[in-house]
């Protein structure tokens, strides 16, 4: 139980939400979709994915499964699943769909698999949970995804080490000072959390370059930070 309970760091993030249309003018990001996959009621395993509870001694912790890597993949391709048709192009819908039917109907079963979808497609930018360096390797090799798209969430790890979900709004802070959110660009949020769970979340920049923006906001608190990022960037490359 204590191994477990030491893989986690304290950590929060917070974003303020409005439906006003008289903060339109206000707001950085537009929220377009949020999409929650609850894998609770599928199987007992995934609800006992991480689950408090005494060990033999009494010590109350969190036990994690030695499974939960295989329900945290399970979990994040049904929330794909569901977020795909709201923001992927139809030509990545229409070849998902032919390779499932083919795969389906033609090939012998566990010969041929699935199209993955390009979801850099849909996202310019990408916060994936970082809850360790598997990880992140599992979901940037099963998207198959280039480096830098990557970066926020490594550098979050190794800089804050694992914050849970928290960490996606550390790699939010990320991308925001190294000046890479443009106007109109998508970014897309992707957390796990016991139950177990996965939630996607897409917001487009709506300001323009970020540059300005900090120039003209940023606080004591996001320019440390800032900074922290950038003195920890040399050993970061040599760790990942």
């Amino acid at each position: 139980m204590l191994v477990s309970n030491i893989l986690f760091r304290m950590g929060c993030g917070a974003e303020l939400l409005s439906n006003k249309r008289s903060d339109r003018h206000r707001a950085k990001y537009r929220l377009l979709h949020v999409v929650r996959t609850h894998r609770a009621g599928v199987s007992d395993m995934a609800y006992h994915a991480a689950f408090q509870e005494e060990d033999p001694t009494g010590r109350v912790g969190v036990n994690l499964s030695k499974h939960i890597m295989e329900i945290a993949a399970e979990a994040l391709k049904a929330n794909m699943r569901q977020l795909g048709p709201l923001v992927l192009p139809y030509y990545e819908q229409i070849l998902y769909l032919a390779s499932k039917f083919l795969v389906r109907k033609i090939f012998v079963k566990g010969k041929a698999k699935e199209y993955v979808p390009d979801f850099k497609r849909a996202f310019n930018h990408m916060c994936i949970h970082s809850g360790g360096k598997a990880v992140i390797r599992a979901v940037e090799k099963g998207l198959n995804l280039p480096p830098e798209t990557v970066e926020p969430s490594k550098m979050t790890l190794y800089r804050f080490g694992n914050t849970s979900s928290s960490s996606t709004w550390y790699q939010f802070q990320y991308l925001e000072s190294k000046g890479r959110m443009k106007k109109g660009q998508k970014i897309w949020l992707i957390c796990l959390g016991s139950g177990f769970k996965c939630n996607s979340a897409e917001s487009k920049y709506k300001y323009y370059d970020l540059i300005l923006l900090i120039n003209l906001k940023c606080t004591s608190i996001e320019s440390k930070v800032m900074i922290k990022y950038l003195d920890y960037k040399h050993r970061f490359q040599d760790a990942y």
